[in-house]
């Protein structure tokens, strides 16, 4: 990818996202919108200290973005974390019924793998 933004959409339907996981130190910040609405923006940096003030140690080298940073299931994407109004609020991201789209604001250009960790099989 180069610098500036790279927006990902084309995720597997019917997928209950837990986390992205990015083998890349080059991204700045990190947008997440559900039906076009933004959801969260974040800086890596934080993001992984708050990962980090919950009991889960981030990976050097990569970016991960946690919907259940607390490692906790049923408190994934809490309200303040994402979703945090409506009829989806704490609930963890579902691709499928609504568009979702990951936005990498890249510092350098530079290529990357995302892993994406799933709540069991798709359905």
């Amino acid at each position: 990818s180069g610098t500036g933004d790279l927006s990902v959409t084309n995720f597997v339907r019917n997928d209950r996202i837990l986390a992205f996981h990015c083998n890349s130190t080059n991204i700045a910040n990190l947008r997440v919108k559900i039906n076009e609405v933004e959801q969260l923006n974040t800086i890596p940096l934080e993001y992984h200290n708050m990962i980090a003030e919950n009991g889960l140690t981030p990976q050097a080298g990569w970016t991960h973005l946690a919907f259940d940073a607390r490692n906790r299931i049923l408190e994934a994407a809490d309200p303040g974390i994402l979703q945090n109004s409506g009829p989806n609020a704490g609930r963890l991201p579902y691709v499928g019924f609504l568009p979702f789209e990951v936005i990498f604001n890249m510092s350098a250009a530079a290529n990357f793998t995302v892993v994406r960790e799933v709540l069991g099989p798709r359905d």
